[in-house]
């Protein structure tokens, strides 16, 4: 691992944030693989609900740094699946 993404690591107070955070790149590096609008609908879907987890943590801490960044993390990748989500209802 380089400096720069050891640097870049989110530290979740709660141990949560790192077992997510690699869901939601296996389902991102799935979606982009995929092919056909019912496959990356599945994926996306599964996607939003892992990040929908990070965004509903109880142990969520609000003035620490490393939890706002955890929450915007799993709020652009909502929102990312939210517009596969989108085309795949346009394609279909």
């Amino acid at each position: 691992m380089s400096a720069a993404v050891a640097a870049a690591r989110i530290i979740c107070p709660a141990g949560v944030f790192a077992p997510q955070e690699a869901e939601m790149r296996r389902l991102t590096d799935a979606l982009n693989h995929a092919s056909g609008a019912s496959v990356r609908a599945a994926l996306a879907s599964q996607l939003q609900s892992v990040a929908e987890d990070l965004l509903g943590c109880a142990d969520q801490q609000l003035g620490n740094f490393n939890c706002r960044l955890c929450q915007e993390v799993a709020r652009l990748r909502v929102n990312a699946a939210g517009l596969i989500l989108r085309a795949a209802r346009l394609a279909s």
